[in-house]
């Protein structure tokens, strides 16, 4: 499903094996064929800042909530969210 939207949107998909060694090893050499910028989408200040922005966009918008659910991938958005 992901795949079908990124290739609707003109992309290239990469398959690899489901380790974070082979996506890095992709990532490098995809990088060097092109020369694309490659942007980790864990270990990126950039990735980082953003959603800590979108974490206070939340809380900017739901004041009155209490608690709340998230479906989060990996961790990312539900760490930078929570400050303790």
């Amino acid at each position: 499903m992901k795949q079908d939207a990124i290739a609707g949107y003109a992309g290239r998909v990469e398959l690899c094996a489901p380790t974070m060694d082979a996506r890095e090893a992709g990532a490098a050499r995809i990088q060097a064929a092109t020369g694309a910028e490659y942007i980790s989408p864990y270990n990126d200040a950039r990735v980082m800042a953003g959603q800590g922005t979108m974490a206070l966009e939340l809380l900017e918008q739901a004041r009155a909530c209490r608690s709340g659910f998230a479906r989060c991938g990996r961790g990312g958005c539900r760490f930078a969210s929570c400050p303790d």
